[in-house]
């Protein structure tokens, strides 16, 4: 009867629900080893745990304790232990309350037929087995209505990569220091936070661009060796009201040499094609005279500059010499003159405007492929500008005529330049240069520099199509071929909407031996420039033709002309802090 009795009143106890005493105990993770024994005939269940925020499980039914603690045998809040994040993680991720939860993803579920332990799998031990019944209705924890989880200064500096400080000392089971492991998830998520990128510094800043020690070797191999990225089109650093902008596309007008810059010939002194590249690989190969008086090398590689200090060009020490690779020391080089004499050979039919003659049976192009590839890149790039040929020698009638053929579309490497509609005007003009001023004609124009030395400037840079100027060699021969006889060019720093670059194989360092004289109006509204040192501008709106990559790599003049507008931007940028330590050196 009094087993009856008990079975009886354990049957009415899980109907009503279960006690709060007993459900705080449960929570708690003990068992029936744990607890004080409790009379058969007043048997206490788990009561069901009311709705609160941090604990959504309402109405859940009692399942499995949490596992003890290893240590000492207890339940993990009762020792004073925080738990692991095995048990953490899936308290939270499975709704369970988080701290203390009454489930975790460490908690195996109870096997099949088997009775959960404590006090309420005694007295189920007690109630007889029942039939099979209907199956339990799956149990769905509902969504979890606390707010995300926010972040602490201390998960913030982590996100930043700066170092964490010591945890501070925990009085308690949970140190303050420590960070839940959905914060740890959600802080690594993110990449660490990094200063931003500054612009390298003006003064001594190294340019970019084909050094020009690379003369000679492979286009392949000197592309990938020393060709510097540099945005297309001038896109370089920012710049403020003197360049009007970073990346602005200016107008570009380029000055264009063509003696051995974009006609492998010398109408002056008569040289074919052969005798004109001979004569320019005298000029960047370098050596020094031996002991007894004989000439020796010090580089296998032509270059523009002298590979090492005390070296001398071949030419500075015997003169330009056609037949250089035929006899003498220049015979090393003679595989590397045969190599790109072939490339300057006419493919297919031969054109009288746009080939010239050499040895029997051969022909040669009158004008690089690199300077039409030039010509075709810019136009569809959708540039503005004009090409001004500037010569001492007399060649500028044949040139123009040449260009003017295969803007028509007669050039067999490049019919689509028929689609460019730029203008060539087949007379040529002179400037002529004295102490007092500069003159410039052409048909009925004239122009003089005596009154306002801008003009030229101005004309030059409103400058229209393709044309051509013969420059004045007496007076650059009474300077004795330095730069204050040279070519002049004017630039303006303060225009923002001409590029000025002048392209020649004569083009050095060196202002006693340099071909072009460099006038900057370095006063915004002055009139009145001053000449500055080839360095200044040196791949900026001075490029020194490399005339063996010029043949053997169809993209170089593009290239110097990126180079340029990119270091344009730069020397703009120093050229506003108006500080002469830091304004552009040429280096």
């Amino acid at each position: 009867m009094e087993r009856a009795l008990g079975v009886h009143r354990t049957e009415k106890r899980l109907s009503a629900g279960p006690r709060r005493g007993a459900g705080a105990a449960y929570r708690a993770g003990g068992d029936a080893s744990s607890q004080a024994p409790v009379p058969r005939s007043r048997c206490t269940l788990p009561k069901a745990r009311p709705a609160s925020r941090r604990d959504p499980g309402v109405g859940r039914p009692p399942g499995p304790a949490p596992p003890p603690c290893r240590a000492t045998g207890g339940d993990w809040c009762r020792q004073g232990v925080r738990p692991p994040r095995s048990v953490r993680a899936g308290s939270r991720d499975r709704g369970g309350g988080g701290r203390g939860g009454a489930l975790s993803a460490a908690t195996p579920p109870p096997a099949p037929g088997g009775r959960p332990s404590g006090r309420l799998g005694s007295a189920l031990a007690r109630e007889p087995a029942r039939g099979p019944g209907p199956p339990a209705p799956t149990y769905r924890p509902p969504p979890d209505p606390r707010p995300p989880l926010r972040r602490t200064r201390r998960s913030n500096m982590a996100a930043r990569g700066a170092p964490e400080a010591p945890p501070a000392s925990a009085s308690g089971p949970f140190p303050r220091s420590a960070v839940t492991p959905t914060a740890t998830a959600r802080t690594r998520s993110r990449p660490p936070r990094t200063a931003p990128a500054t612009p390298p510094p003006c003064p001594r800043q190294r340019r970019r661009g084909p050094s020009p020690d690379r003369q000679g070797a492979p286009p392949a191999e000197a592309a990938r060796a020393e060709e510097a990225p540099s945005p297309g089109n001038g896109v370089g650093v920012g710049v403020g009201a003197m360049s009007g902008g970073a990346g602005r596309r200016r107008r570009l007008v380029l000055h264009v040499d063509l003696n051995n810059t974009v006609v492998v010939a010398d109408t002056v002194t008569g040289q074919a094609p052969r005798a004109a590249l001979n004569t320019f690989l005298s000029t960047v190969t370098w050596g020094r005279a031996g002991a007894a008086g004989e000439w020796e090398w010090v580089s296998d590689r032509p270059s523009l500059r002298p590979p090492c200090p005390g070296a001398l060009s071949y030419y500075s020490r015997h003169g330009r010499d056609p037949a250089f690779t035929e006899a003498g020391p220049g015979r090393r080089f003679r595989d590397l003159h045969a190599r790109h004499l072939r490339l300057l050979e006419w493919p297919g039919r031969p054109q009288d405007a746009l080939s010239v003659p050499g040895e029997p049976g051969k022909r040669y192009h009158l004008i690089l492929p690199a300077f039409f590839r030039l010509l075709d890149a810019l136009h569809r790039d959708g540039r503005a500008f004009a090409v001004v040929f500037r010569t001492f020698g007399t060649d500028l009638p044949r040139a123009l005529q040449a260009v003017s053929s295969a803007l028509d579309g007669q050039h067999p490497q490049f019919p689509a330049l028929r689609d460019l509609s730029l203008p060539v005007d087949l007379t040529p003009g002179q400037i002529r240069c004295s102490k007092r001023e500069v003159v410039l004609t052409r048909g009925a124009e004239r122009l003089a520099t005596r009154e306002d030395r801008k003009k030229l400037y101005s004309y030059f840079s409103s400058f229209e199509g393709i044309g051509g100027f013969q420059d004045h060699f007496d007076w650059w021969a009474r300077n004795q071929f330095s730069s204050q006889g040279g070519k002049p060019l004017w630039i303006d720093p303060h225009d923002p909407d001409v590029h000025h670059i002048f392209i020649d194989d004569n083009i050095r360092l060196d202002d006693a031996d340099t071909i072009v004289h460099p006038q900057v109006f370095s006063e915004q509204g002055s009139s009145s420039p001053k000449s500055v040192p080839t360095s200044e501008l040196y791949n900026i709106c001075l490029v020194q033709t490399n005339l063996l990559e010029a043949i053997a790599d169809e993209d170089y003049f593009l290239h110097c002309v990126r180079t340029c507008e990119e270091n344009y931007d730069h020397y703009l940028a120093c050229m506003e802090k108006d500080t002469p330590s830091q304004q552009w050196d040429g280096q």
